[in-house]
C-alpha cells in the first residue's frame, strides 16, 4: 500500500469492540500442542475512523484505510465480499488469526537462528499482528452489511512479493529473495 493521507478520513467515528487471540507458549523451548493450542484472547472497546472507499482488494476481501483513535495507530481493514452468515462470528473468524499466530511463532523461532547469520537485520521477517473490529451498534454506511472486520496496523512502504503457495518465486537473487527463500523451506 502506497502512504496514504490519514488526513482524509472522514471525522465520524465508529465504536467497536477489538478482538485479539494468540497462542501461548509457557517459554520458548515448550513443546505446542497444535492439534489443541493453548489460546489467550483480549478484547477492548475502541473508536475508529474508516474511509468512504477501498484502497484495493483481494479475492475475498475489500482494503480499507482505518484509523484508531484510542491507540493511536492507522490500520488496514478488510471486509469481506461475500459473507457466509455460518461462519460469520467471532469463534469462526478467529481462527484465522490462530493461524496467523502460528505463522508468528514459527517466523520468531527462524529470526532467532538467522539474527548472526544475516548481514542486515532488516531483511529478518516479520507478520502483521492481526484482529477483529465488532461494531457495537450500527457500522458506517460503506459498511452496513458488515458486523465484524478483520484489522491489522498499517505498514508503510513498498513491498515486492517473493513467492507465492502455487511455487512460484523470486529468482532475482536479492538477499530479500533468499531469505524469503529460507524461511519457506525452514517453515516447511
Amino acid at each position: 500500500m502506497k502512504s496514504q493521507n490519514w488526513e482524509d478520513l472522514p471525522e465520524k467515528k465508529v465504536n467497536v469492540k477489538s478482538h485479539s487471540f494468540e497462542i501461548i507458549q509457557e517459554d520458548k523451548n515448550s513443546v505446542i500442542d497444535w492439534k489443541n493450542p493453548v489460546i489467550e484472547s483480549h478484547t477492548f472497546n475502541t473508536q475508529v475512523r474508516i474511509a468512504e472507499k477501498p484502497f484495493s482488494e483481494g479475492h475475498f476481501r475489500y482494503a480499507f484505510q482505518g484509523y484508531d483513535q484510542r491507540l493511536n495507530h492507522n490500520l488496514v481493514l478488510k471486509a469481506l465480499k461475500e459473507i457466509d452468515l455460518e461462519n460469520y462470528n467471532i469463534q469462526a473468524m478467529s481462527k484465522d488469526l490462530t493461524l496467523v499466530s502460528i505463522c508468528n511463532l514459527i517466523v520468531n523461532q527462524f529470526n532467532e537462528r538467522m539474527i548472526d547469520k544475516v548481514c542486515r537485520p532488516n531483511l529478518l521477517r516479520d507478520f502483521v499482528r492481526p484482529f477483529i473490529f465488532e461494531f457495537m451498534g450500527k457500522g458506517p454506511s460503506q459498511l452496513s452489511d458488515q458486523k465484524f472486520l478483520y484489522a491489522e496496523n498499517y505498514i508503510d512502504g513498498d513491498y515486492n512479493k517473493q513467492s507465492n503457495n502455487l511455487g512460484w518465486k523470486n529468482e532475482s537473487w536479492s538477499d530479500e529473495a533468499l531469505i524469503a527463500q529460507t524461511l519457506s523451506h525452514f517453515s516447511w
